[in-house]
């Protein structure tokens, strides 16, 4: 089983993007420099919205779970795994995590990647609040 689905974010001002465990993605139109973990904000999405056949697989046990990030034709990968734990609930949010902690935030466990792992490239373009950063989501197992 395998399903995709697509959302749009916006840069910030002060996106960082240093957390070395954490990446979000939010619905929150501004943001502190404290959120060192937010890579794009305004999203038209956080997991509540997502569509009931992709949450199902990424609630499978032996889910695979890769979200993919698109700024200015550069493209970085996260992968990571599912968990029949996760609630994807969040109204706001989308986080991936390097660590296996749950939450109704969290989008993918044990990733391969965090804020700080991401192309400074894309973070240095998503300063710019104008500027739009095209997510997918795919999860397969």
């Amino acid at each position: 089983m395998r399903a995709t689905e697509s959302l749009i974010a916006f840069g910030h001002k002060n996106l960082k993007g240093t957390h070395k465990t954490t990446l979000e993605i939010t619905k929150v139109a501004d943001v502190t420099a404290n959120g060192d973990c937010i890579v794009g904000v305004n999203a038209n999405k956080s997991l509540c919205d997502l569509d009931k056949s992709l949450k199902a697989i990424i609630t499978h046990p032996l889910s695979k779970v890769i979200l993919t990030l698109e700024v200015n034709e550069i493209v970085n990968e996260i992968e990571g795994f599912g968990d029949p734990r996760l609630p994807l609930t969040s109204r706001e949010d989308i986080v991936c995590r390097k660590s296996s902690f749950i939450s109704e935030r969290t989008l993918m466990v044990r990733a391969d990647k965090a804020a700080a792992d991401i192309d400074r490239r894309i973070i240095q373009a998503l300063k710019d609040p104008k500027k739009e950063i095209y997510v997918t989501i795919q999860a397969e197992c």
